[in-house]
C-alpha cells in the first residue's frame, strides 16, 4: 500500500506523467528503459517478498557500501563502532553483473507531444542530451561551466523578451534532464497559452541558432558568469563555517560517482581562472559543439484536446530547419553598473540602545529608531561565514486593504519584484542583481506584509538599495503583470485540473465562504479587470510608509558599517507617522464538521485534507506545545497510517500558532487510494481522536522531545531575525527566544495531553476529501 502510493504520486499527476514522458523520451533503449525505481502498478501488486530478498542480498553488500560520518566525534570511538558493526559483515549472494548504464547515442532529433488533460496551457523543453563516461578533471570542469554559461545566455535573452513584452510565452529558463548517472542534458523551457505555442517554440529554436550565427556578445558572457562569481566567492568565505551534512553530501557523491572533492581553496582557484580566462568565442564554440556532437530533443506538453496543436512531425520539420534560418544578429547590450541607485545622504537614528546582548544565543541585537518611524535591528553573528538574512516587517497586510483588493495582493509583490527600479528598467535590474547573492521577497500576508531574504555580507548595500526602492521608486511594469494573468488565467479556467489546488481552494472556501478577502486566485472577470494601475496602488498602500516598519538585519556583519548603510538606505525612506495594526477580519470558524469533496485531477490519486482551528491561549510558549505536537502526529500518523496500515506514502501535519491574528491550526494532509478514502479518513480521525481523549504515548513524547531538544538547540541567522523583529514589539519576547530549549525540554506528557485535548476538540473541524476527475 505505502509503495503503491508513492506511485500514485509519482506517476499520477500531471508532473508525474511528464516526467515519464521526459525520461522515456530520454532513456528508450537504455540499461533504464522500463526500470523505474519503484516499478509500475503491476508489479508493485504482484512483488513477492523473495524477490524483494533476492534483489537485496544481491546489491545490498558490504563492497557495495560506504560508511561516511562527519562531526565533532572521537574518531578513535567511531573508527572502533565502525569496524565493530561492519567489518566482519559479508555478501549473502554472489555479485551480479552491473548492466551498462550509459544512455544514448543520441544521433537523431526527437520530438514527443503529449497531451494531458490536467495540464493548464503548454510547455515545450529543447534539450541537446548526451552520454558522459563521469570521468572528473579539470578539463571536464572546464567544459560544464562553458556550457552552463551558454544556457544561461540562452534564458537570459529569452527572459529579457519577456521583461519587455517582447515575446509570446510566459516564462522561460535554463533546466536540466540530467536525471541519471552519464545523462548530460541541458535545456531550455518555455511555458505559454495553447494560442501562442507555436511562436514561442519558433522563439525558443531560433534562439539555439542565432548563437550558431552570431555568437556571444562580451557583455552577455560578463552578465552569465556573474552568478557564477558570486556563488564561488560566497562559498570560499563561508569555507570555515560549512555544515557537517555538506561534507557528507560530497563525501557519498565521491564514493558513488567519482566526484572530485577538492579543497576549498583549490576549487576557488580553479573555477576562478577558468571563469578569468573564458571568452565569449569559447561559449558560443562549446555549444555550437555540443550540438553538432547530438541531436535536439524536443519535448510539448499540451492541453488534452487543445486546437491546432503542431504534430511531432510538423516539430521535428522545424528542428531539421533550424540551419536554414537568416537570423539577425542581437543588438549589443549596452553596460549596467553594479548598483542599483546612488548612494542617499544619511539620516541618523534619532535613538539607540542594545536590545539583546545573549553571546550564548548569537544575540548581540542593537535597535535605531529614525524620525521616519522606522526601527532597525542589526545582530552581528558568526553563524555562517558571509551570510546575513534580512527581516522586514510591518502590521496591517490584506485586513487594511479594501476588500475587493485583497485577491491583488500577490499579484502587487511578484509584479514589482519583477519589474524594473528607479532608473533602471527590468532587464537592467534583473542584470545588476544575476551579479549578486541578493534574493529577497516582498509578501502581504492577512495580517502583515513584509521583506524576507539573504545575501553574502558583500552585497549587503545592493539589498538595501532594492528594499530603498521598493519603497520609493518601483515600477510596475506591463509584461510582468501580462505573464501573470496569463499564466494563472489557464487555472481558473479550469480549476480541477490540479488536485492540490483544487483541494486547497475547497478548504478555504469551507473556512471563509465566499468572503473575498480570502479567495485563493481572482475570477476571470477579476483577471480582466486587473491593471497595473491596481497593482502599483496595492504595493504603494503597504511599502511607500515605513512608520511602522521593522528591519531586522542579523548575520556576518561589521556593526558600524552595517549603522552607515541603514542610516543611508532606512533612513532616508519617507514617513508620516502612521501607525498600523492587525484589523480582525477573519469570519468565525464554522461550527461543527464542515465536509467538502472535490473531484479534480486525473489519475490514480485522492487526499484527505482536515483542519482544527481554535483560539490561542496567549501563553508564552504556546508554540513550544505546537511544535511538539506536530512531531507526535506525524509520529503517530506514519506509524499507524502508513507503517501498519499501507494506506498512505506521506501523511504530513503541522500545527501553528498565529498570535497576531490569536488562533492555533492543525492541518492534516493524507494521500490515498481513491477507493479507500472513507476508510482512510475514519483511521485518520480515530487516531486524532484517541490522542485528544489520551494523549501522546510514552514514546511518542520521549520521540518528539528528542527531535524538538536536538531542532530548538540549532540556530540560525533567519530565525534570530525574525524574533528579534518580534522582541521590538513585544519586548517580554526576548525571554522567549532564550527560554525556548528549556521550555521545551520542561514540558511534560501531561501537559502535552492538555493541550492536544483542547486544539483537537471533537467535532469542530474541516474535511476535505478530494478525488481524481
Amino acid at each position: 500500500g505505502v509503495v503503491l502510493d508513492e506511485w500514485r504520486l509519482r506517476d499520477q499527476t500531471l508532473d508525474g506523467r511528464r516526467y515519464a514522458d521526459l525520461l522515456d523520451l530520454f532513456l528508450a533503449g537504455s540499461g533504464y528503459d522500463g526500470r523505474q525505481p519503484i516499478g509500475e502498478e503491476a508489479a508493485i501488486e504482484g512483488m513477492e517478498p523473495d524477490v524483494l530478498r533476492r534483489f537485496y542480498d544481491t546489491w545490498y553488500r558490504p563492497d557495495n557500501a560506504a560508511v561516511v560520518v562527519v562531526g565533532a566525534m572521537d574518531m578513535d570511538r567511531v573508527e572502533a563502532m565502525i569496524r565493530d558493526r561492519f567489518e566482519d559483515l559479508e555478501p549473502r549472494a554472489d555479485a551480479a553483473t552491473r548492466p551498462d548504464l550509459i544512455p544514448g547515442p543520441f544521433t537523431g532529433a526527437r520530438t514527443l507531444v503529449a497531451e494531458d488533460p490536467d495540464a493548464a496551457g503548454a510547455v515545450a523543453e529543447l534539450t541537446w542530451p548526451t552520454s558522459t563516461d563521469g570521468s572528473g578533471g579539470v578539463r571536464s570542469l572546464q567544459e560544464r561551466l562553458e556550457l552552463q554559461v551558454a544556457f544561461t545566455v540562452l534564458a537570459n535573452r529569452l527572459g529579457d523578451d519577456l521583461a519587455r513584452g517582447q515575446a509570446e510565452y510566459t516564462a522561460a529558463d535554463a533546466g536540466n534532464n540530467s536525471f541519471v548517472r552519464h545523462l548530460d542534458a541541458p535545456s531550455l523551457w518555455v511555458t505559454s497559452d495553447m494560442a501562442d505555442l507555436d511562436g514561442s517554440i519558433d522563439a525558443l529554436v531560433a534562439e539555439f541558432e542565432r548563437i550558431r550565427q552570431h555568437g556571444v556578445d562580451p557583455l552577455e558572457l560578463e552578465r552569465a558568469t556573474a552568478p557564477l562569481r558570486a556563488t564561488v566567492e560566497a562559498e570560499y568565505e563561508g569555507r570555515h563555517t560549512r555544515q557537517d551534512r555538506q561534507f557528507a553530501d560530497e563525501y557519498a557523491a565521491n564514493f558513488l560517482n567519482g566526484q572530485m572533492i577538492p579543497s576549498a581553496s583549490d576549487l576557488h582557484r580553479t573555477i576562478t581562472r577558468i571563469l578569468d580566462e573564458i571568452t565569449p568565442e569559447a561559449v558560443a564554440a562549446r555549444l555550437v559543439a555540443r550540438m553538432d556532437a547530438s541531436a535536439p530533443f524536443l519535448y510539448v506538453s499540451v492541453e488534452d484536446g487543445a486546437d491546432a496543436v503542431p504534430s511531432e512531425a510538423e516539430l521535428a520539420g522545424r528542428l531539421a530547419g533550424m540551419r536554414n534560418l537568416d537570423l539577425p544578429a542581437r543588438p549589443p547590450l549596452e553596460p549596467v553598473g553594479d548598483d542599483l541607485m546612488d548612494s542617499p545622504s544619511p539620516v541618523p537614528p534619532v535613538s539607540s540602545d542594545q536590545l539583546a546582548d545573549v553571546p550564548f544565543q548569537y544575540l548581540d541585537a542593537h535597535r535605531y529608531v529614525f524620525a521616519n518611524g522606522a526601527t532597525v535591528v542589526i545582530n552581528p553573528t558568526s553563524i555562517i561565514d558571509g551570510e546575513v538574512v534580512i527581516a522586514a516587517w510591518s502590521a496591517g497586510g490584506t485586513s487594511q486593504l479594501a476588500a475587493a483588493d485583497a485577491v491583488y495582493a500577490g499579484y502587487a509583490t511578484q509584479v514589482a519584484a519583477t519589474s524594473g527600479l528607479g532608473t533602471l528598467d527590468a532587464v537592467q535590474v534583473a542584470t545588476v542583481l544575476e551579479g549578486s547573492t541578493v534574493e529577497l521577497h516582498p509578501y502581504i500576508a492577512p495580517s502583515e506584509e513584509g521583506i524576507w531574504g539573504g545575501m553574502n555580507s558583500a552585497d549587503l548595500e545592493l539589498a538595501l538599495q532594492q528594499i530603498h526602492l521598493w519603497f520609493t521608486a518601483p515600477h510596475f511594469d506591463a509584461p510582468a503583470l501580462d505573464a501573470l494573468v496569463t499564466a494563472d488565467r489557464a487555472v481558473v479556467d479550469d480549476p480541477n485540473a490540479d488536485p492540490d489546488y483544487a483541494a486547497w481552494v475547497a478548504l478555504q472556501r469551507a473556512r471563509y465562504g465566499s468572503d473575498p478577502r480570502f479567495a485563493v486566485l481572482p475570477t476571470g472577470r477579476q483577471l480582466e479587470q486587473l491593471s497595473t494601475a491596481t497593482v502599483g496602488r496595492i504595493f504603494r498602500d503597504r511599502f511607500s510608509n515605513a512608520s511602522d516598519w521593522v528591519f531586522s538585519i542579523s548575520g556576518d556583519i561589521d556593526l558600524r558599517d552595517v549603522e552607515e548603510l541603514v542610516n543611508r538606505y532606512l533612513g532616508t525612506l519617507d514617513g508620516d507617522g502612521t501607525q498600523e495594526d492587525y484589523v480582525p477580519v477573519e469570519p468565525p470558524v464554522p461550527a461543527g464538521v464542515v465536509t467538502r469533496s472535490v473531484r479534480a485531477g486525473t489519475g490514480d490519486h485522492a487526499s484527505l485534507t482536515l483542519q482544527f482551528e481554535v483560539p490561542s491561549d496567549g501563553s508564552e510558549f504556546e508554540f513550544a506545545l505546537a511544535d511538539l505536537l506536530t512531531n507526535v502526529i506525524d509520529s503517530r500518523l506514519t506509524d499507524h497510517i502508513r507503517e501498519e496500515l499501507g494506506a498512505s506514502y506521506s501523511p504530513f501535519a503541522s500545527v501553528y500558532v498565529d498570535h497576531v491574528i490569536g488562533n492555533v491550526t492543525i492541518y492534516v494532509s493524507v494521500t490515498g487510494d481513491p477507493d479507500g478514502m472513507e476508510e482512510l479518513a475514519t483511521a485518520v480521525l480515530s487516531d486524532l481522536a484517541d490522542l485528544a481523549l489520551h494523549g501522546p504515548t510514552a514514546t511518542e513524547f520521549d520521540h518528539a522531545m528528542a527531535t524538538m531538544a536536538q531542532q530548538y538547540n540549532y540556530v540560525d541567522n533567519g530565525a534570530i531575525a525574525w524574533g528579534l523583529v518580534r522582541v521590538t514589539q513585544e519586548p517580554q519576547y526576548l525571554d522567549t527566544m532564550v527560554g525556548a530549549l528549556d521550555a521545551v525540554t520542561s514540558v511534560t506528557i501531561d501537559q502535552l495531553a492538555v493541550f492536544v485535548a483542547r486544539i483537537l476538540p471533537p467535532g469542530q473541524y474541516i474535511q476535505v476529501v478530494q478525488l481524481p476527475r
